[in-house]
């Protein structure tokens, strides 16, 4: 989902960005402009440019309205993901990156922050069965189709889940992250679950389990500091990689960039920029 930043807003959700272009120039000219716009944010050139700068890896962020009759900016397509998908796939292959499939806006919203999970402000994913169920179905409807695709790394869960004033549903996070892998486990043995923290992939207090797969790897989420050592710190006491799936300091420019960047390579993290 296109997030509010990427238009000049703020907090508003993807959604609401959508509606209010919707005022503005009517549905059927919005219409032909969004399927424009997902058709050609990305293209080839992207790819190679990334392969050019020895990039190694892409995250794709991905809504679940991509894979069920949902209306999402231009269409209810439920096949719609998977076409951008098997594109992504494709180039990555040609290239030379792998994949990471990220589930950045859940059914329901996993963050509580509509800017980030297209909600209405509060992450309905964790309190209702419907929405749970609706996960699991789309989680292993992914799996199954990508389940033998060495170019996928692995399957990161939920996007920055549970904003910190929602920490009273922290609780759930360990349930749903052991739901939606069973749900995958299913159908796909092969590839990698990346769990991230609770306060945007900050805070991993509340996953006190991590035997419930052999597979898995943690993200975690780093804006306005270079300070990685919690994050290596979690890693070596869960005995588990960390992988650091967003980083930036847009008020501290390139050279806290090339530090935070250090700090990441001399604790064995890894990283999506």
């Amino acid at each position: 989902t296109p997030e509010a930043y990427c238009f000049g807003f703020s907090t508003m959700s993807g959604t609401e960005v959508d509606k209010a272009f919707r005022q503005i120039f009517g549905d059927e000219y919005m219409n032909g402009w969004w399927k424009r716009f997902l058709e050609n944010y990305i293209g080839d050139e992207d790819f190679v440019y990334l392969n050019s700068i020895a990039a190694n890896t892409v995250r794709l962020p991905l809504t679940y309205r991509l894979f069920n009759d949902s209306f999402y900016l231009c269409d209810n397509n439920p096949e719609a993901g998977f076409a951008y998908i098997d594109y992504v796939v494709k180039m990555c292959k040609e290239v030379g990156l792998y994949l990471i499939l990220d589930m950045h806006v859940a059914p329901g919203g996993q963050s509580g922050a509509a800017h980030i999970d297209d909600s209405d402000g509060y992450p309905r994913l964790f309190e209702s069965q419907e929405n749970m169920d609706e996960d699991c179905r789309i989680w292993r409807m992914i799996a199954e189709r990508y389940a033998e695709e060495p170019i996928i790394l692995g399957y990161e869960l939920l996007n920055e889940p549970i904003a910190k004033k929602y920490e009273s549903l922290y609780h759930y996070l360990q349930p749903t992250y052991e739901k939606a892998t069973a749900a995958i486990r299913e159908v796909d043995k092969n590839h990698i679950i990346i769990l991230g923290g609770g306060n945007f992939c900050d805070d991993f207090s509340m996953l006190t389990n991590y035997a419930f797969d052999t597979k898995l790897m943690l993200t975690c989420h780093r804006y306005g500091s270079t300070d990685v050592t919690k994050f290596s710190d979690i890693s070596i006491q869960t005995n588990l990689p960390m992988y650091m799936g967003e980083f930036g300091h847009w008020s501290g420019g390139a050279e806290n960039n090339f530090q935070v960047v250090s700090n990441m390579k001399s604790r064995g993290i890894g990283y999506t920029y």
